[in-house]
């Protein structure tokens, strides 16, 4: 149950926007019904071209127009989009769009230097878009000591002809920073986060593509890959994450939308993470309505 309240208004030095939002997810990812917030901020047009954004919202290189639909409420297991406390300015030219800014630091490290990082997008004619995007922060090593942590990421959009959209896109990374950007909840081991304990490396890799079957029906499919080479969380790990959404949305009116998906996920080397199998498949069924 997601709710959430937007407000602009037109001042005399420019447009002011606002945005609250937030669902009863819990945390962390569902392990309670407690409310949790996920957008609070506003923006500001300063210029027909650049923007004020301050409060929480999606990170500074997040890959958003990038990504496949999924009915699993989790999505897939190498790409998530989390969000943060931040201050970032937008800067729109046609079809460019960059971000740059500076979020909240990483939890346990003794100097709280902020998280900064940036996006930029192009949307090329013909419904195709081109994002690249990078962060850079501080966390802490499996020593306790403060390493420097980031994460580089890119991928597009192709659009062939309203037939179908293909997307793909790559991150690579190391330590928390890397973690926040590509972990899903089927990582999280007793609350552990990728690279939050040891600096680990991680790949991220994802395909999926959309087919528009009518005007109302869709086929989505997406396979995700998530390769920790020294292993996930703070007890027991695994090294290799797959998962695989396929799924049908029937959109009949534009307030009520209905999907059916299967999931597969299976891990490799787990060595005893508390909590996940080593592969398992489910049948889901979900209807949101829009009001």
């Amino acid at each position: 149950s997601r709710f959430g309240i937007k407000s602009k208004v037109d001042t005399a030095i420019g447009q002011i926007r606002t945005r609250i939002e937030g669902d009863f997810e819990g945390q962390p990812y569902g392990s309670n019904d407690a409310f949790r917030l996920r957008h609070a901020y506003g923006e500001w047009d300063m210029t027909p071209n650049l923007t004020l954004i301050v409060g929480q919202t999606w990170r500074v290189a997040a890959l958003l127009p990038l990504g496949i639909s999924t009915v699993d409420f989790a999505g897939s297991a190498g790409w998530t989009y989390s969000r943060d406390p931040q201050v970032k300015l937008r800067y729109t030219s046609g079809p460019l769009t960059v971000h740059l800014g500076i979020e909240e630091a990483l939890s346990k490290t003794e100097t709280n230097v902020p998280v900064f990082g940036g996006s930029i997008q192009y949307d090329i004619p013909g419904g195709h878009t081109v994002v690249a995007s990078a962060a850079v922060g501080e966390s802490v090593d499996n020593t306790g000591d403060d390493h420097t942590s980031w994460v580089v990421q890119g991928g597009f959009n192709i659009n062939l002809g309203d037939v179908a959209t293909l997307t793909a896109a790559a991150v690579w990374g190391e330590g928390a920073v890397v973690g926040r950007d590509t972990l899903s909840p089927y990582a999280f081991n007793n609350g552990g986060q990728a690279g939050a304990a040891d600096n680990a490396e991680v790949l991220g890799l994802m395909a999926g593509v959309s087919i528009p079957m009518t005007d109302t029906l869709t086929f989505n499919a997406v396979w995700d890959y998530l390769d920790a080479q020294d292993g996930f969380g703070r007890t027991g790990s695994l090294d290799e994450l797959h998962t695989v959404h396929a799924n049908v949305m029937w959109q009949p009116v534009k307030q009520m939308r209905m999907g059916w998906e299967v999931m597969y996920l299976w891990a490799d080397d787990r060595r005893g993470a508390a909590g996940l199998e080593d592969d398992y498949a489910q049948i889901q069924w979900a209807t949101w309505f829009f009001f």
